[in-house]
């Protein structure tokens, strides 16, 4: 039979326990999959470079996810919302995309443990990529030469 003072000591390991989990926002009791394997829970797909950018840019995108699951695979997959196709996949958790045309884009991951199970995540909001400017023509408000520090020059672009 237990002491009191032994079922007090638990209670508190316990409460310990339950606190230092939501301290480092660990879900309490863990998820955990069949088979013991822990949950992967809402991978998502995270640019480096906020919407709009433009044509050719680099743009690298990474993995976000919560949950304990370890040694995953991950596969990014793009929409220009006519299609879809899977752009990379493997043990990398970022990819750099760089689009070769303007459009709206929308990127997710699909994340595979060991055991076959697989999680597919949220599409990212639209990404817009815009065709690169183009100046053709800049024209200053008065005609050269002018002496220096004796006004603004505006100029006008084309």
């Amino acid at each position: 039979m237990m002491r009191i003072w032994q079922q007090n000591v638990l209670i508190l390991v316990w409460l310990l326990l339950l606190a230092g989990c939501a301290a480092r926002g660990v879900p309490w009791p863990p998820t955990v999959q069949s088979g013991g394997v822990p949950a992967l829970l809402s991978p998502r797909a995270v640019p480096a470079l906020s919407s709009p950018q433009t044509v050719a840019t680099v743009i690298p995108w990474h993995v976000s996810r919560s949950g304990e699951a370890h040694d995953l695979v991950y596969e990014f997959i793009l929409s220009d919302g006519k299609g879809e196709i899977s752009v990379q996949k493997g043990k990398a958790t970022e990819w750099h995309w760089q689009p070769a045309r303007s459009g709206q884009y929308r990127v997710k991951v699909v994340a595979e443990d060991a055991a076959g199970h697989r999680l597919a995540g949220e599409w990212s909001p639209q990404y817009e990529i815009v065709p690169p400017l183009h100046l053709t023509t800049l024209t200053p408000d008065k005609p050269s030469p002018q002496q220096a520090g004796k006004g603004p020059i505006g100029w006008r672009v084309k």
